[in-house]
């Protein structure tokens, strides 16, 4: 069913995609029942649906799931950053950082067209921002 590492068919990535939305759910789900921090369940929550999201998008168009990944890290960042006052804002500016180099990369090597990257990274940012409503 796939022809090369680097899915570069739709059809290809169904599979990863469901195994990643399996994985994600379950660990998810164990952390949500044991006594793990609310950020941890929110970040896992946020990865999941971000994971459905490029599920579903991946119908009409083939997004970065990279982008998509970028996305929900800066958005997990920046809600920590509202959420708490002693957040130190290192880790916010590294996750601007990396969410640029990965951008860029992805439209260097000409995997992508800007609009499988922006729609990837919004969906990623969104994900995470619907996960903050259920933690």
């Amino acid at each position: 069913m796939i022809s090369s590492i680097q899915l570069k068919t739709q059809r290809e990535r169904i599979i990863p995609y469901v195994i990643a939305l399996t994985l994600y759910f379950w660990c998810w789900y164990v952390f949500k029942n044991v006594d793990s921090p609310p950020e941890m369940q929110l970040f896992l929550l946020g990865a999941f649906l971000s994971v459905c999201a490029a599920w579903m998008l991946n119908i009409p168009m083939r997004v970065s799931m990279h982008t998509t990944a970028v996305g929900a890290v800066l958005a997990f960042f920046l809600i920590l950053a509202f959420r708490d006052a002693t957040f130190d804002a290192l880790p916010l500016s590294i996750a601007i950082l990396v969410a640029g180099l990965v951008c860029t990369a992805r439209l260097l090597v000409s995997t992508h067209t800007y609009k499988e990257i922006y729609v990837g990274f919004f969906a990623g940012v969104l994900a995470q921002w619907v996960a903050t409503w259920f933690v």
